[in-house]
């Protein structure tokens, strides 16, 4: 996808062309554009400000799981023009509160000794940890098993 970026940083031919790759047209104020890994083109990256000056009626994110860290290559960078949200996967506590297990949230926070908890505790808790370590903690796979409590089709996504 870098090669959109090569010719100009115009907004507007970027976004013409994604519409004729995707197929699709893209809709000032109504659909999220992303562009994912954006670290891997700097061009990309600096393309940001021109969107936020000369198209900021469309919504734009980027990730990049390496951006904080490595940038394609020494360049700009819009100044100003990107804010930056650091995203993580749910906590085991958040895991517990979405699969409806509070109680057990609450039971670890308020233990002083591990050493305390009663056997039954002990066994629904490693099964659940169990399940947490499958299911991971990416938000839309946990909403789903929390939903369906299908192994195969979390895994899937």
């Amino acid at each position: 996808m870098t090669r959109f970026f090569e010719q100009n940083l115009d907004p507007k031919r970027i976004l013409s062309d994604l519409s004729v790759y995707r197929n699709q047209t893209i809709k000032p104020g109504q659909d999220l554009i992303i562009f994912d890994e954006i670290q891997v083109s700097n061009k990309a990256l600096t393309s940001l400000k021109y969107f936020c000056e000369d198209a900021n009626e469309y919504h734009i994110v980027s990730a990049g799981s390496l951006l904080g860290i490595k940038l394609s290559s020494p360049g700009s960078f819009p100044v100003g023009k990107v804010n930056f949200l650091d995203i993580f996967p749910l906590t085991f506590f958040e895991f517990l509160d979405a699969i409806n297990e509070s109680r057990y949230r609450q039971l670890l926070e308020n233990i002083k000794i591990f050493d305390s908890t009663t056997q039954p505790f002990h066994e629904n808790l490693t099964r659940i940890l169990c399940t947490y370590y499958f299911v991971g903690g990416m938000p839309e796979a946990v909403k789903h098993f929390a939903a369906t409590t299908d192994y195969a089709e979390v895994r899937q996504l």
